[in-house]
């Protein structure tokens, strides 16, 4: 993996997209209960990021769901495995702990 930097989420959902985990809901959306009512089930089930590009009364698509899966949250970190992370938390932790 290696990429902990990302600069914009742009490049992190069209990494993903490569990946197969971004759904595009291109119908229109209700942004009261639509949104809410989809990205919940969707989440409970750590599926894919959802951008909603049709939202009724906007004029910019929506991202949710971005990190709700554990590949897409170690991969935001530039992560593939959670030993990794549990490492690099040590790393990070060590010099907050005086000997």
């Amino acid at each position: 993996m290696g990429k902990s930097d990302w600069k914009d989420m742009r490049k992190f959902i069209d990494f993903c997209e490569e990946k197969g985990e971004v759904k595009r809901i291109t119908e229109e959306i209700d942004p009261d209960w639509e949104v809410n009512g989809i990205t919940r089930i969707v989440s409970q089930e750590m599926g894919p990021i959802l951008v909603f590009e049709n939202i009724k009364g906007a004029d910019y698509p929506l991202v949710t769901n971005l990190i709700a899966s554990d590949n897409r949250f170690l991969w935001s970190l530039g992560m593939d495995k959670w030993s990794e992370f549990n490492e690099e938390w040590m790393e990070r932790l060590k010099d907050w702990f005086l000997p």
